[in-house]
């Protein structure tokens, strides 16, 4: 049985901390949740039917009154207390195994008396310098094991060690990171899966917003299309478009639904100049590593018309590397800020956070952004 450990969120539920929560079997919150919100998003990012063992802090007022100050309960065999402060667990914990608090903001791990003791800290607002942190405790039929999450905080850009547990639980391994050639084979290979899960998704209201920066009939580049979904909605809005893939099957499956010709190239062979009034690169360049994206954002500004605008949208957090058999690099507001920046004739329009719309995976943020060329020509 896998449990999310969790305390401290003071108002704010991570989008990292939201996906953990999905994988597991049962929620433990050790107080301190400061809104109702923190609870309703924590229930909509559980599985259906798991089970939540929830108390009070000394920051939870009076919406919290009906929750319990400690919890004594039992799951997969493994006897619990659970309550926020350290100093009020009882002497006598009678045949309870696992002890669960919070309040200080510091992790703890230890066993007293054969007890596990486990502090899972603060993954919510961050005080001071502290570490954002929760935990994974498995419960097996031998005992337990504990897994501390390190949360990166936005401004922390390197890929460390705590960074490496806390993907491990989104399905990254520990194999070498894998290039462009293993991430357009594995669309080839998975075609069929990824376009039911992405054909029907609506993303309209993202849509229109790009959109609504362009001029009447503008040409549209849609780079990386995957399904053809977004080439179809723009050309049925009146735009012209142009549409490439990495993926030989991809581009066939969105020659078919969008009716138009499909390039299939790589990023890095984008060469075009001044021909485009909009790029749109919707979860595509995501999968090219940061080394990478430089080069490609320059050829995609290239690419565009003075005044042009790329949109593109990212997976939110702080991970690059090798995620279920494809590349990723994934932003924070601030490390995407911080990589724009260096960009030459592309300005930041605007940047903003949107949950994921496909079925079953509304627990899951992105980070979409919007650049816009200087008016050079």
């Amino acid at each position: 049985m896998r449990i999310a450990v969790l305390s401290d969120t003071h108002g704010l539920l991570r989008p990292e901390v939201k996906n953990i929560i999905g994988t597991c079997d049962a929620v433990l919150h050790a107080g301190d949740i400061n809104s109702r919100k923190v609870i309703d998003e924590m229930e909509e990012a559980a599985p259906a039917g798991v089970p939540f063992y929830i108390v009070r802090g000394n920051n939870d007022k009076e919406w919290a009154r009906s929750l319990p100050l400690y919890q004594e309960f039992s799951l997969d065999g493994m006897n619990f207390y659970m309550v926020h402060n350290k100093r009020d667990i009882p002497e006598d914990l009678g045949d309870r195994q696992i002890v669960i608090f919070g309040h200080s903001h510091k992790y703890l791990e230890e066993i007293r008396d054969g007890r596990l003791w486990l502090n899972p800290g603060s993954c919510g607002k961050r005080r001071f310098n502290q570490d954002i942190t929760m935990a994974v405790l498995t419960v097996r039929e031998d005992g337990w094991h504990v897994e501390r999450i390190d949360i990166p905080h936005e401004a922390v850009l390197d890929k460390g060690p705590g960074r490496r547990r806390q993907e491990k639980e989104h399905g990254a391994d520990d194999r070498p990171d894998c290039g462009a050639d293993t991430t357009i084979g594995y669309y080839d290979r998975h075609a069929e899966e990824f376009l039911s899960d992405t054909a029907g998704a609506d993303l309209s209201e993202i849509q229109d917003i790009f959109l609504d920066l362009l001029p009447e009939k503008a040409l549209i580049l849609d780079f990386g299309c995957g399904s053809g979904r977004d080439a179809k909605y723009f050309l049925k809005r009146g735009y012209r478009v142009e549409a490439a893939d990495g993926s030989v099957k991809m581009c066939r499956a969105a020659e078919e639904l969008a009716g138009i010709p499909v390039r299939q190239m790589r990023f890095q062979e984008l060469s075009e100049e001044k021909k485009y009034d909009g790029i749109w690169a919707c979860a595509s360049v995501l999968h090219l590593s940061k080394a990478e994206l430089g080069d490609v954002f320059q050829r995609m500004s290239r690419a565009l018309k003075g005044g042009g605008i790329l949109y593109a949208s990212f997976k939110y957090g702080s991970f690059e590397g090798e995620r279920r058999g494809r590349h990723f690099t994934d932003f924070t507001e601030e490390s995407f800020q911080a990589f724009s920046g260096r960009l030459e004739e592309l300005s930041l329009e605007r940047m903003w956070l949107t949950e994921d719309v496909r079925h079953g995976r509304s627990g899951e943020a992105w980070l979409n952004v919007l650049l816009r060329k200087a008016d050079v020509d």
